[in-house]
């Protein structure tokens, strides 16, 4: 018999989302090589040591959050896990607020009552 464990929730929780969202300062904390930094505000949290697949952990320690474009660039190995934890030590939060919105024209949907 073949028993349908449930699978663990990606979403971290409260307490792990405010401790990822401190340490960079509630912005992306990725530099970019000239010294510019991203600084967007909508963060996601991505699980680099170890990775989600196979652990299926919240480890704030081995975690990260980063903007939704910074995020799928961690998830195709953009960075390794030593970049990861100086972006963690030394977040770039500038005073501009500048986001790339995790949304484009082509893949908003709206629903109002029961049309989308």
């Amino acid at each position: 018999m073949i028993l349908d464990l449930p699978k663990p929730s990606r979403d971290p929780g409260a307490e792990v989302k405010r401790t990822l969202r401190r340490e960079v300062n509630f912005g992306c904390p990725v530099r970019d090589p000239g010294g510019s930094g991203c600084g967007c505000p909508i963060l996601t949290y991505h699980h680099f040591d170890p990775p989600w697949a196979g652990h299926f952990r919240h480890d704030p320690e081995g975690m990260i959050a980063l903007c939704p474009l910074h995020h799928e660039q961690a998830d195709g190995g953009a960075w390794t896990i030593q970049q990861l934890r100086e972006f963690k030590r030394n977040p770039y939060v500038d005073s501009v607020l500048k986001c790339r919105w995790p949304w484009t024209a082509e893949k908003l949907v709206v629903q109002a009552g029961p049309n989308l």
